[in-house]
């Protein structure tokens, strides 16, 4: 439909980006050349979980054009990072967390120098007893992975609402699920690279790379090389892929590219190869979410009582704000009388989890949207009947107590389009009624064919609707992000 008072939405604009890009011109972190541009590689411990004893270089530092071996011990500064917990080490020096640890970094010019040194470096562990079910890393007599806290409990959100226990004696239907989803790596087509260049007669750093957040990265590196914000200068290069997956991994390898860059006083590179990238960046939390929820015959929810564990792996890293999202979310744009949600992330020695887009947010919808579905179905009502009949309207209370009243809540409106615009009652009812075999036909008999696609057909048809909200906010401040801002400083 053609709507003239809008100058950019449903319009199609330019991507200003586009041409370099397409044409090669584009220059992405590994594009960038210095003179004297020293190269590197990490060295892992193929353990989950330990405690280091000795770590010896003496015999790699020996390697023919090899300028220096990095280790916790050249860091001037601040040993330990984190967005919101400083947990995890720069350099590992006395613990191993998970397999993606970084004990040393190789800095030479040449890769076989670079590789022999590597095989020489000598590490003394002693190996801890591992956690990696993150459903048993409350119980009792677990290892404890931060053992500090005592405990591996990284955050708690408790969100209460009215009476669960009243809500579940109004309801005349109850069920109970559980759902899991993975770990998910973000596969972004760039791995991370990272170069530092020093100027030693300002005492300035210059960091050149693939990073996605340029004030967190800056804010850690002056604490790990212990100078001003002023003498980090970031220079962000074109991203080739981040999803949320090139922040606090591009802000560690920085650091450690700049406190190399300082020993050897010349330009420093970090280039993870594909394998180093899905071995050392976080993924995507994976989550247990247990639902019960109960529903009036007319098909009111009337209470959801939701219990959740999300796998922060072996560091703190962005769970908290991730899981924040999805006790938010947890009940989606349903109002529900009656609320009772628990989520808690933990340490394991999994890889840490942290940034993905979506942020908390895809596992919450996957769970809450399936069963909303089912309970469609077992009270014999249309799932987009269902949806109306709960979503969120003018004045809706949400689970967090927010009343929907500042704007204008348009949750039917826009399923209305959706249902519309796909066709979705016709298909729904046609797909529905189809009948396909009881039994798959073996690999030899597997050919397609015009009568595959009718009724009795191996290829099963369907559609669905999904629905969600998000917040349009900058921070919890609540400053409107969809109209026009101006700062003054």
């Amino acid at each position: 439909m053609k709507n003239d008072k809008f100058n950019v939405v449903g319009k199609e604009l330019p991507r200003t980006d586009a041409y370099e890009k397409v044409t090669g011109r584009a220059q992405y972190a590994a594009d960038t050349s210095f003179p004297d541009l020293c190269i590197t590689s990490q060295k892992y411990v193929s353990l989950a979980h330990g405690i280091i004893k000795k770590i010896d270089i003496s015999e790699a530092e020996k390697v023919t054009g090899i300028k220096a071996i990095i280790t916790a011990k050249d860091i001037p500064g601040k040993q330990l990072s984190g967005v919101i917990k400083c947990d995890q080490p720069v350099f590992s020096f006395d613990k191993i967390y998970c397999p993606a640890d970084v004990i040393a970094l190789v800095v030479g010019t040449e890769k076989d120098s670079i590789r022999k040194a590597l095989s020489l470096i000598k590490i003394e562990t002693e190996q801890l007893p591992i956690l990696t079910e993150y459903t048993k890393a409350l119980q009792k007599d677990v290892p404890l992975i931060h053992p500090e806290n005592k405990s591996n409990l990284i955050n708690h959100y408790p969100l209460r609402k009215g009476d669960i226990e009243k809500g579940f004696r109004e309801s005349d239907l109850i069920i109970e699920r559980t759902f899991t989803t993975p770990a998910v790596e973000h596969a972004y087509i760039e791995p991370e690279c990272i170069t530092a260049v020093p100027d030693f007669r300002r005492d300035v750093y210059k960091i050149f790379g693939s990073v996605q957040n340029p004030f967190t990265c800056r804010r850690l590196v002056a604490t790990v090389m212990d100078v001003p914000l002023t003498n980090i200068h970031i220079i962000q290069n074109e991203l080739g892929g981040s999803f949320g997956g090139k922040d606090d991994t591009m802000d560690i390898l920085a650091a450690r590219a700049c406190v190399a860059c300082k020993k050897v006083g010349k330009p420093v590179r970090i280039r993870l190869t594909r394998e180093e990238s899905i071995v050392e960046s976080y993924k995507r939390h994976p989550y247990t979410m247990h639902y019960k929820v109960g529903v009036s015959h007319k098909g009111i929810l009337k209470a959801m009582k939701i219990d959740i564990s999300a796998d922060g792996g072996a560091y703190a890293s962005m769970s908290p704000f991730v899981t924040w999202r999805s006790v938010v979310q947890a009940t989606g744009p349903y109002e529900v009388e009656n609320v009772c949600t628990d989520v808690r992330a933990v340490y394991t020695n999994n890889p840490y989890t942290g940034a993905f887009r979506g942020f908390g947010s895809p596992q919450i919808i996957f769970a809450q949207e399936s069963l909303m579905d089912e309970i469609a179905e077992k009270l014999n009502m249309s799932p987009i009947e269902f949806r109306r009949l709960n979503g969120y309207k003018q004045n809706s209370r949400t689970a967090s107590g927010q009343i929907l009243s500042s704007h204008i809540v348009s949750l039917n409106q826009v399923m209305e389009k959706a249902i519309r615009e796909s066709d979705f009652n016709k298909k729904y009812s046609i797909y529905k009624s189809e009948v396909y075999p009881t039994q798959i036909p073996t690999k030899g008999e597997l050919i397609l064919s015009d009568e595959h696609f009718t009724s009795g057909s191996i290829i099963k048809n369907g559609i669905g609707l999904a629905c969600s909200f998000r917040g349009c906010s900058l921070g919890a401040e609540g400053v409107d992000a969809t109209s026009a801002l101006i700062s003054v400083q």
